[in-house]
């Protein structure tokens, strides 16, 4: 879960960025830069630049020549409305292309067309600032070129050539290779990039998180560590319930997956085969758990359901005082309960509420229940089990967690098992160890373990899919069979 939430998380905010970021197009023009030869000696003293033994040092050399204040001023100028010198120097980058004799002049704009626009402008500006200054420079050498040049002066010719070339407004350096192309897609990390690299670094994130969360966690995530923790006999593995099976619509329950059905019929089984035919009156099952959330309730609930559908008289009663959910999940919390059996246990029958099914009593909280009444209905629990006993067949009861609370412990005298429910990723292993503490301290070994929220893989579902018998029928053929 934490990773799925943090992958989405990083997913979205890629997402949100990529919707915010600003979005810039990139458009170069070639510049292409030819030095003088070394050996033309008639290059000397003129303001040109000539070939050198380190081409990295010439070229960063011919970038700084054009890349100037005076281009970028040009540039402003040609630019239009809003466009400013040091606009310009901002936008533009000046660098040579390697080890070639390419000077690349890009330019940046939130527009294809602008910045196609503004490189190939300073492109021309600065070649354009370039041979304005070399005009200026040469113009006082200017009648050099007057002067006739000696026969067989080649030193001489070659630096006529040159001035009169400077000038004409010619750059013996520096010429436009390659007009700038309008660019077709924007720059920086292409989005689909920046999604890949989002979901890479929230699974990084999310993973370290879910390490850390489950070596901090005191949540037991396996049956397998339950069993081990607590050797018992599994009594039935129960699928997770849906959201609208946990809680009763007009008091009557939505209809049960028949995977949870057949996990609670197995339970009912185990009950009876395990009943002894000298036991006199009600077989009473305190229902409890490790951790609260366990599934105690729905568990007490459904076994109690199972053991009236076949054909026992059953009575469920709540003995959690400090949070009697019971009769609000079955829809009979309005009346009496437990705790009105204070004053008159005798009324015992009279305080019973029907369930969701026939031949199943129960008997809720009371509307006073709290912890405060813990003990006075402990003092009347031998009246109480009495009564019961004549009165059922079953007698199953919900209680606090005994790894929270102690309320489970002060009842272990009264009842005949114990039935100890869990659910992996939920049960805190240390309420789950003091449980067992407990239960042994007090020299009671559960009749088993309900492991709730996990399906063993070994069991098949090929009859799961059949339809559900009649079961008023079944009830009489069993009233028969016992007859």
């Amino acid at each position: 879960m934490i990773v799925v939430v943090v992958m989405l998380a990083a997913f979205a905010g890629s997402i949100a960025w990529l919707a915010h970021r600003t979005t810039n197009y990139k458009a170069t023009a070639d510049i292409l830069f030819t030095p003088v030869p070394s050996d033309n000696n008639g290059a000397n003293g003129l303001p040109v630049l000539r070939d050198s033994s380190d081409p990295t040092r010439l070229s960063q050399t011919a970038s700084s020549l054009l890349h100037t204040p005076q281009a970028a001023g040009l540039a402003a100028i040609s630019m239009g409305r809003g466009w400013t010198p040091t606009r310009v120097w901002e936008k533009i980058t000046v660098q040579p292309q390697g080890q070639s004799n390419i000077i690349s002049v890009s330019g940046e704009s939130t527009s294809a067309r602008t910045a196609q626009q503004l490189a190939d402008i300073f492109a021309t500006s600065s070649l354009n600032a370039r041979r304005a200054l070399l005009r200026n420079e040469v113009a006082g050498l200017k009648s050099e070129t007057e002067e006739p040049t000696p026969a067989g002066d080649i030193v001489t010719q070659e630096r006529h050539a040159l001035l009169a070339s400077l000038i004409a407004g010619q750059d013996p350096n520096f010429s436009l290779a390659q007009s700038a192309a309008l660019p077709s897609t924007p720059t920086g990390t292409p989005a689909w990039l920046v999604i890949l690299l989002a979901l890479v670094a929230g699974f990084a994130l999310a993973s370290g998180a879910a390490v850390l969360t489950e070596m901090a966690s005191d949540r037991i995530r396996q049956s397998d560590e339950l069993l081990d923790l607590y050797p018992l006999p599994a009594l039935a593995y129960v699928p997770n319930l849906p959201r609208r099976v946990r809680a009763s619509t007009n008091g009557k329950p939505a209809p049960m997956p028949i995977a949870v059905r057949e996990a609670y019929r197995m339970i009912r089984v185990q009950l009876d085969t395990d009943a002894r035919p000298d036991e006199e009156g009600a077989r009473l099952i305190l229902i409890t758990s490790g951790s609260s959330g366990d599934g105690k309730t729905t568990s007490a609930i459904s076994i109690a359901t199972a053991l009236a559908e076949a054909d026992h008289r059953v009575i469920l009663m709540d003995l959690d005082l400090r949070k009697p959910d019971l009769g609000s999940v079955l829809r009979v919390d309005g009346g009496p309960g437990v705790t009105s059996l204070l004053d008159e246990p005798s009324r015992l029958s009279l305080a019973l509420a029907q369930g969701n099914v026939p031949r199943l009593s129960v008997l809720p909280a009371g509307p006073e229940a709290s912890e405060d009444l813990l003990r006075p209905v402990i003092a009347r629990m031998p009246e109480m089990i009495a009564q019961l006993r004549e009165m059922a067949d079953y007698v199953v009861i919900d209680t606090p967690p005994l790894g929270e609370v102690s309320d489970a412990y002060q009842l272990l005298p009264f009842v005949d098992e114990v039935i100890v429910v869990a659910r992996p990723t939920n049960t805190r292993r240390a309420s789950f160890q003091f449980m067992r503490d407990l239960l042994a301290r007090a020299n009671r070994t559960p009749l088993g373990m309900i492991i709730v929220g996990e399906s063993p893989s070994r069991l098949s579902y090929a009859y799961y899919g059949q339809a559900q018998a009649d079961e008023p029928r079944i009830r009489s053929w069993l009233s028969r069979s016992r007859a």
